[in-house]
């Protein structure tokens, strides 16, 4: 959201609009996040102790928001960059712009999803443990379409269709995102895995100091 309107200051226009934030809600999140209610149930769910307070949002969960976050933001200003650089002199070359920022944001969403989740793994179980995720994803990438393609959402949305061409800076973008993902998903699961055992030494010792 911030990157949206950062780069005013320096003659660039916005690069998304409010109404578009909306639709990356709507389009982006609502139909996929739904569909991870079907994720299967851990093993041995019911058997772990409550969490604690907090825990649902902790440091490690607020860091992991904010870099994904600034990554994606990054990487959507780059693309409208280029896109309305590319377009410069046309007619709708900001709308043309806003479009292709829509689109790399709602596709950086599902990247998101299936990357920074799970067991930490790169090749994780979870990755295509739930099909209604992909049904959810197949259907938002079809309204996304809509909204980019059909010219009564290009006059009320501020979105102009794209080229061949303007997807060539939204799939490089995607590929930074995507080895973005895949290094922190292995760097968290590193840190995770350290952390398990230390604790798994830890509490032979102390049972032993307790006898």
């Amino acid at each position: 959201v911030l990157a949206g309107f950062a780069l005013i200051p320096f003659g660039i226009p916005p690069i998304i609009l409010p109404i578009q934030i909306l639709l990356v809600d709507l389009v982006g999140e609502m139909l996929p996040l739904l569909m991870l209610t079907y994720d299967p149930a851990m093993p041995g769910v019911m058997q772990l102790a409550p969490r604690k307070k907090g825990a649902l949002l902790d440091r490690e969960r607020i860091v992991t928001v904010a870099a994904t976050g600034v990554v994606r933001g990054l990487l959507s200003a780059a693309v409208f960059i280029f896109v309305f650089s590319a377009h410069t002199g046309v007619e709708g070359a900001w709308e043309t712009g806003l479009s292709a920022t829509f689109v790399m944001i709602v596709l950086t969403q599902f990247i998101g999803i299936f990357f920074l989740r799970g067991s930490g793994k790169l090749l994780g179980p979870e990755l295509i443990s739930n099909p209604y995720l992909f049904i959810g994803i197949i259907l938002s990438i079809i309204a996304m379409l809509l909204i980019v393609y059909v010219p009564f959402f290009n006059l009320y949305l501020h979105t102009r269709p794209l080229s061949g061409a303007d997807y060539y800076p939204i799939l490089a973008g995607l590929g930074v995102f995507i080895l973005f993902s895949a290094f922190y998903r292995l760097l968290r699961g590193r840190k995770s895995s350290d952390a398990s055992g230390i604790k798994a030494e830890l509490v032979p010792r102390r049972e032993a100091a307790e006898h």
